[in-house]
């Protein structure tokens, strides 16, 4: 399975984990078993999909996007 790692610092009286669980869900990836919102999923690129759906890194080209995507 690919999977990717992502490091949040935040104040837990200020935030909570399952609004940031939302924030990465809508932005259209998954979040510990919480699934992407399908349309923002729709709109990744081919390499950030999931590898059942076809994506990840491809043969060839890099494993990571520009920082404007």
């Amino acid at each position: 399975m690919n999977a990717g790692t992502m490091r949040i610092q935040y104040v837990p009286d200020r935030m909570t984990l399952d609004y940031i669980r939302v924030a990465i869900n809508n932005a259209g990836f998954d979040a510990d078993t919480t699934k992407a919102n399908e349309d923002s999923y729709k709109t990744l690129p081919p390499i950030c999909k999931r590898k059942e759906d076809g994506g990840g890194p491809q043969k060839g080209k890099p494993c990571n996007l520009p920082p404007d995507q």
